[in-house]
């Protein structure tokens, strides 16, 4: 007879379960909807990274705690009888059948006798149904509505968290790229890295983000080329000094910092009528020197001329890697002539605006430039004046007159040289006659329309290399910083 009426109690038991954690579910859905709700609102306004990620967090958090709370919340078996007594009006025969559990008195005997009968005739889906709150889950939709809507709105911070967002991201791929370039580069790279550490860490839009890329990339290119260029001298010296005769001919192929075509060939032919042990020689020497190199196109054409040897042949590889490494070594000179003609143009450039600032300053009213009135939106003109004696300045400006709306957002790259002012043979004399002569035909140079914004990309980029390279308080290094980001926000 107990095994019954526990049989009957197990099964309220496990219905006012379910009803727990239904009701607990809802509720937690409820509140777990309106705390994204807040954080939509909150993104209005202020600034929020992965605002979205935020509020599904939110929401999956609240819904599963109010799942386990529900699970956690299992009606004990005196609650149960309570409730079983009070929804099926048993007037609390199921309450004492708990209580004296276990009692074999004759008594006891008859009241489980009554209880099982009064419970096999309560309805279970009747005492205790499962009901749905509609009002919370009301709130609920109304705040996930309300979420979608707010989140589709375009405000100025969403914007900049977007940006904040993406700038996020893609600090983090520059990580990664230099995790990979510290696992291939050489230790040689090292301040190199952790500069790019710190500048990738204060960068505060993508475009100085993008900068400091670049300038890195820069750098890691001129490294590779200055590493290709020296480790082709080191095996030209290899080559020249070899045991293996043929090689000198190898040698002579390559001299000069490029690939002699008809030498090649020679060498080519030369390993033809070579025997067996004396290409196992060639083998072995080329072989030696490969593995001194570091992964390049130098390496692959030493690796590929060790293997033709073995197999007595020389194959297209062969061919293929020498053509590759002429193109690398050529691309590599370029590069480098490339970069030190920059450095040397800025340091002309300092030097020549340092020059005409004090020589301006000398000939202040003894010479008037001409041109800009007849020149506007060109922004270049070349006149003639006389004091005592007469010489020739060049005028360089940007004008406003009327400038086309497609070169409004172009820089004026002048052609030709600055005028010095050592033409100038005459004394400074602020009493004596002036004479101005106006032209119609000026001696312009026309000189090249470039973007405003690729040129200062440029001159920043050559900038910032050569202030790398110096050693400049790092105070004055983000004033140069400051100054550019200036330019590249202005209009």
């Amino acid at each position: 007879m107990d095994k019954d009426i526990l049989i009957f109690i197990k099964k309220f038991k496990n219905r006012k379960w379910l009803i727990n954690i239904i009701e607990f579910f809802i509720k937690g859905f409820m509140i777990s909807s309106i705390f994204p709700l807040i954080v939509a609102l909150i993104s209005l306004f202020i600034p929020i990274v992965d605002d979205i990620k935020f509020q599904l967090i939110f929401l999956i958090f609240g819904i599963f705690i109010s799942i386990i709370l529900g699970f956690i919340n299992r009606p004990t078996t005196k609650a149960i009888a309570s409730l079983i007594d009070k929804n099926a009006n048993l007037k609390e025969r199921t309450q004492t059948y708990v209580e004296f559990i276990g009692k074999e008195d004759g008594i006891y005997e008859l009241q489980r006798e009554d209880t099982l009968n009064e419970l096999k005739k309560v309805d279970i889906k009747k005492s205790f149904p499962i009901r749905v709150n509609y009002k919370y889950l009301i709130i609920s939709a109304v705040c996930l509505i309300l979420i979608i809507g707010v989140n589709f709105i375009p405000t100025v911070s969403k914007i900049k968290a977007k940006e904040i967002e993406a700038l996020k991201i893609q600090k983090k791929k520059e990580e990664e790229k230099v995790l990979k370039i510290e696992q291939d580069k050489d230790t040689n790279l090292k301040e190199e890295i952790e500069q790019f550490k710190e500048e990738v860490e204060s960068a505060k839009t993508m475009e100085e983000l993008k900068k400091v890329s670049e300038r890195f990339d820069r750098k890691l290119e001129k490294k590779d080329d200055e590493k290709l260029i020296d480790e082709y001298l080191k095996v030209l010296e290899e080559l020249s000094k070899s045991d293996v005769k043929t090689l000198e001919k190898l040698a002579e192929a390559m001299k000069d910092m490029k690939i002699d075509e008809e030498k090649l060939d020679e060498f080519k032919d030369m390993l033809k009528n070579l025997s067996k042990e004396d290409l196992k020689k060639l083998s072995e020497a080329v072989k030696s020197i490969a593995e001194k190199l570091s992964k390049s196109d130098l390496k692959d054409a030493m690796n590929s001329l060790s293997e033709d040897a073995l197999d007595n042949e020389v194959s297209s590889s062969f061919s293929s890697s020498m053509d590759k490494l002429n193109s690398s070594i050529s691309k590599a000179q370029k590069n480098l002539n490339k970069n030190n003609s920059n450095n040397t143009s800025t340091a002309n450039n300092n030097n020549n605006s340092q020059n005409n600032n004090q020589g301006n300053s000398n000939s202040q009213g003894q010479n008037q430039g001409q041109g800009s009135s007849q020149n506007q939106g060109q922004g270049q003109g070349q006149g003639q004046g006389s004091g005592q004696t007469t010489g020739q300045n060049q005028g360089l400006g940007r004008g406003r007159g009327h400038v086309d709306l497609a070169e409004e957002e172009k820089l004026f790259i002048p052609s030709g040289t600055l005028a010095n002012d050592e033409e100038l043979k005459g004394q400074k004399n602020d009493e004596g006659e002036k004479q101005i002569i106006k032209t119609e035909n000026s001696q312009m140079q026309k000189g090249e329309y470039q973007n405003y914004k690729k040129a200062v990309g440029e001159y920043e980029i050559t900038s910032m290399d050569r202030i790398d390279r110096i050693e400049v308080p790092s105070n004055m290094k983000e004033i140069i910083k400051q100054y550019f980001n200036s330019l590249n926000q202005e209009d």
